[in-house]
Order: structure tokens, then C-alpha cells, then sequence
């Protein structure tokens, strides 16, 4: 029998595309969107697909002024090839998530040549617990990254090569990071410009003087603004003033002064950042690296820190806070640490005992959970958890910490590549335990069919409350259901005597007093969610009296 060996070049492929590929893989196996910010997107990308609309994003019926279309343009344009499906939006994001980790590659070998680094920080990059998660989540911030990054790329080409050209690049990187999710892609390459006579200081190759090179910043900068102007034109004469406002002044405007959503103090990310860096932040040998900037004279490692800092800085400014936004300078810290970690002398180094400890007392959470021992009290669907997925996924997280205890035996490399690969597995098994503990109330699908064939049959449908969509691409909805104040359901439901009224319920706010079971009833998030007959709602009080 003859054995097929692949070719040299497809073995020697880096560590982290292996790892990357392998969790892509396992992760759109394992789990379909999920509410709210997942199904949102879904439900976005949908409504402009079957109304044909392309410049103006809707949800649910009306104009959607969240977040520009680029990310829903790449969506449709898979469901154009392969059909409507839930598995593309995450493989574009991942896809992407992939570019970010070749840019990092790409600006480490910049800054750094042959380093270590150039193999290091991709590695970092991917073995950052938060920072990965939300490589395979429909979200926009694995390309506002990608953007980002290009656009920082382009800034150290200009810089290198002396030629203003290059701005042109960073213009279009930055053009359609605008697409994707507004201004705040400038924010890493607008401080490598600005602080440019900083962290270039005694190297680098522009001859140009300052005023060609800020010159060719606000070329890009213009460059920029075209693509964004060719958008919001169509937009404009596509939809209304109003909205026009609403998607450019307020979305911006509004998190930066005065925040209508995620208002938290300045200091919220200082106490957040160490949490979502890990296991970068719980291991002490990063912490002896990252202590050595002070000493270094390295431009590229001053680029680095104006990058981190600066968005670290404009972050905690701003009034509306989300823990995914600062994700915009972990590829600035994977850089850092890639650069200089290989300078720390730690022979018989035991300090990856640190973060293997806690996934080793994460693994004994899930055990105890499991076994009953801890019952949290926030979410309904913990008392109805089966024992099994947590006594199995409390065994792999306990194996995934022993395993990383045994690389401290390894070399720095091998550290870093134990760590990574401990991180994603750590990833896969989560997200595997908490689907198969949560049952549905974090896969909305089955609600989805149920309310779309409602929909498809014509019947009349109201949300009390607040409604994002949840339902409108699993259940292929296409009329808008109408959002109701809870305190009118009563008034609806006898305007409505054939419809149905869907209703959101917290932890501990069932309606038990209920005399009539709803139509559907499913967990959903940390409670429940119903679908109730508008006769039934109309005949007992008691039903409406509880979406107050």
C-alpha cells in the first residue's frame, strides 16, 4: 500500500494556523448563533437579503442604525454562493480573525526582522482567551481589527521605505474599517502617526520631513472619507435625514460624551484589561517582559506601547464601555510580549503554574456544579442541569491545566505553544459544556421555527417589551412583529383576538399564578421565554399583569 506524504511545504505550516483551523472547525460543529448581539447581526443581514437592499440596513422593519453594512455585504455574499446558512457569518469571521493573525506576523517581521517574534505573537495573539472568542462569534471586531492592523501596517511601510504612497494603503485599510464599524479604526494607526517622532526616533528610513508625512496621513485620512461618503450617499437617498443622523452622530457622538447604552466609570477596563488577557496576564514570566519596556530602546517596542496605551486611554475616556472594545490592543500586547519575553532569563521557569492553577479550579467549579455542590442561583436553566456535561467538561479543563503544568519543562516556544493550544481547547470545551447544560436558552432555533410558521401563516404578532430580532432568520421572518409596551398587552390582545404575544421573562419571574399553559414556553438566556395565545392572555389577567 503506498503512503502519501504531504508536501514539505504544507508540513512546515505555522503552529497557530494548525490551532486556528482546528478551533474554526470545531466551533461552527459545535454551537449556531446566539442571543442577542449574534442573532441581531443574522436577523440585519437577512432583511436586507430579502428586501434586496443594499445600502440601508434594516431589522425587524425598520432602519438599523447600529453598525455600517460591510460585514452584512460579506455575509449576503456567501449566502449567494452557498445559500442561506448559519455557518458562513462565523467562517467570515474567523476568516478574518485569520488575517489578523498574518498581519501581526507581518508587522512583527516589520519592526523585527528575523526575531522570534514574527513567530511568537501570532501565537499570543491566538492564545488570548478573550481576544479568540470572539474569532469565531458573529461580531465585527475581528474585522475592525483586520482594518486596523492593515492600516498600521501601511503606516510602517511609509515609515520604513520613505514613500508617502503608502498612506494610500492605510487610507482604503481605514476606508473600509469605517464600513465596518465606524471611526474608531483610526484609533491605532492615528497615535502611530502622531507619536511617529517618538517611537521612530534614531531609526527608520523617512527623509521626507513632518510635513509630507502628516500631509500623507490626512491623504489617507481623505481617502477614507471618500469610501465612507460613497456608502452614506446611497444611504442617504435611500432612507431619511434622521436616520442619516442617527447612524453617524449619535452612534459615534453618543459613547463618547454621553452614553445611551454600556455607561460605566473611567477606570473600568484597568480592572478589566488583566481579567481578558488571560493566561497572558496570570503568567509572571509576561509580567517580567512586559516590565522591561522601560529599558528598551527598541522602536518598535515604543510603537507598540503608544498603540496599547493610547487605546487603552481613549477607551476608558469614552462614556459607553463594552469588555470587546479594548480588543483593539491585543494585537499591540501580543507584539510586546512576542519581542520581548525571549530576553527574560527564567532557566527552570515554574511559573506557568500560575495560569494552569486556574483552569485546573475552573475544571473543580464545573465538578462541584455538576455534583451539586454549587447551584448558582442567576440563570433558570442551572436547575435543570444534567450532571453529566459538567463532570466531563470539569475533567477536560483539570487535564487541559496538568497538560500546561507539564509544558514547564518545555522551552519559551514551547510554553507559548502549550498555553495557546490550552486556550483553544479550553475554548472548544466551554462552549460545548455550556450548550449541552443550557439546553436551549442559548440556541434559539426551535423558538425560531415556532414563531416563523406564525409568521408564514399570516398571524398577527407582538413582542411586550423589547425585541432585537432574535427570531427573524432561523424563523425566516419577514413582516414586522410588532414591539408592544408591556403594560398594553391586555388592550393588544383584545385588538388581536387571533394573534399571538411574545413575552421575555427574567430569573424568577415566571408567571406561576398562570391558569392556562402559553403555546410555547423554552428557557431562554437566564429565564424564559413565551408565546402566548392572544384569547388566553385577553381570559386571565394574571398573564399580562406578569409582563410588568
Amino acid at each position: 500500500m503506498r503512503i502519501l506524504v504531504p508536501p514539505v511545504a504544507f508540513t512546515r505550516l505555522p503552529s497557530w494556523l494548525w490551532l486556528w483551523a482546528a478551533l474554526t472547525g470545531t466551533m461552527l460543529l459545535l454551537r449556531p448563533a446566539m442571543p442577542l448581539d449574534e442573532t441581531r447581526y443574522l436577523a440585519v443581514a437577512w432583511e436586507m437579503w430579502w428586501r434586496g437592499s443594499i445600502a440601508v440596513p434594516y431589522l425587524n422593519g425598520d432602519y438599523y442604525a447600529g453598525k455600517p453594512p460591510l460585514f452584512f455585504w460579506l455575509i449576503q455574499l456567501g449566502w449567494w454562493v452557498a445559500g442561506l446558512n448559519d455557518g458562513w457569518p462565523r467562517l467570515v469571521v474567523a476568516l478574518f480573525g485569520l488575517g489578523d493573525l498574518v498581519l501581526t506576523r507581518a508587522i512583527a517581521r516589520r519592526l523585527w526582522g528575523e526575531h522570534p517574534a514574527a513567530r511568537m505573537a501570532p501565537l499570543i495573539l491566538l492564545g488570548s482567551f478573550y481576544w479568540t472568542v470572539f474569532c469565531t462569534s458573529i461580531m465585527f471586531d475581528m474585522l475592525l481589527g483586520f482594518f486596523a492592523l492593515a492600516s498600521v501596517y501601511a503606516v510602517i511601510r511609509a515609515w520604513q521605505d520613505g514613500r508617502a504612497r503608502y498612506f494610500a494603503l492605510a487610507g482604503f485599510a481605514l476606508g473600509f474599517g469605517i464600513l465596518t464599524k465606524g471611526p474608531v479604526v483610526f484609533l491605532p494607526a492615528l497615535f502611530t502617526v502622531l507619536f511617529a517622532p517618538w517611537w521612530g526616533r534614531g531609526v527608520g528610513s523617512w527623509r521626507s520631513g513632518w510635513v509630507r508625512w502628516y500631509g500623507g496621513a490626512l491623504g489617507a485620512a481623505g481617502i477614507a472619507a471618500l469610501i465612507a461618503v460613497a456608502w452614506l450617499v446611497p444611504l442617504t437617498l435611500g432612507s431619511d435625514v434622521d436616520y442619516l443622523k442617527n447612524i453617524t452622530l449619535r452612534q459615534t457622538g453618543g459613547y463618547v460624551v454621553d452614553s445611551f447604552a454600556h455607561r460605566r466609570p473611567i477606570w473600568w477596563y484597568l480592572a478589566m484589561v488583566p481579567l481578558l488577557l488571560y493566561p497572558w496576564s496570570f503568567w509572571p514570566r509576561a509580567w517580567s517582559a512586559l516590565a522591561a519596556v522601560r529599558k528598551t530602546p527598541d522602536p518598535g517596542v515604543r510603537l507598540c506601547v503608544v498603540w496599547a496605551v493610547a487605546v487603552l486611554i481613549v477607551f476608558s475616556l469614552i462614556s459607553g464601555k463594552q469588555a470587546h472594545y479594548p480588543l483593539l490592543m491585543f494585537p499591540a500586547v501580543a507584539l510586546l510580549l512576542g519581542r520581548l519575553l525571549p530576553d527574560v532569563d527564567r532557566a527552570g521557569d515554574r511559573s506557568l503554574l500560575v495560569p494552569a492553577a486556574a483552569v485546573i479550579a475552573v475544571g473543580a467549579a464545573m465538578i462541584a456544579m455538576g455534583a451539586g455542590l454549587v447551584r448558582p442561583k442567576t440563570a433558570e436553566w442551572f436547575a435543570e442541569m444534567p450532571a453529566g456535561p459538567p463532570y466531563v467538561a470539569g475533567a477536560l479543563l483539570i487535564a487541559i491545566g496538568l497538560a500546561v503544568v507539564a509544558a514547564c519543562r518545555l522551552t519559551l516556544g514551547g510554553q507559548i505553544r502549550a498555553l495557546t493550544a490550552a486556550t483553544c481547547a479550553a475554548i472548544a470545551v466551554s462552549a460545548w459544556c455550556v450548550l449541552r447544560v443550557s439546553g436551549p436558552a442559548n440556541d434559539i432555533r426551535a423558538a425560531s421555527a415556532f414563531v416563523g410558521r406564525l409568521d408564514a401563516q399570516g398571524t398577527a404578532l407582538a413582542v411586550a417589551g423589547g425585541y432585537h430580532g432574535q427570531f427573524n432568520f432561523y424563523g425566516r421572518i419577514r413582516s414586522r412583529i410588532e414591539r408592544i409596551p408591556p403594560s398594553t398587552a391586555a388592550q393588544w390582545a383584545e385588538r388581536h383576538p387571533e394573534g399571538y404575544l411574545v413575552a421575555f421573562y427574567p430569573a424568577g419571574r415566571w408567571p406561576a399564578a398562570a391558569r392556562v399553559a402559553p403555546a410555547y414556553r423554552s428557557l431562554y438566556r437566564s429565564g424564559y421565554l413565551a408565546v402566548w395565545r392572544a384569547r388566553d392572555v385577553q381570559a386571565h389577567p394574571e398573564i399580562a399583569s406578569a409582563f410588568e
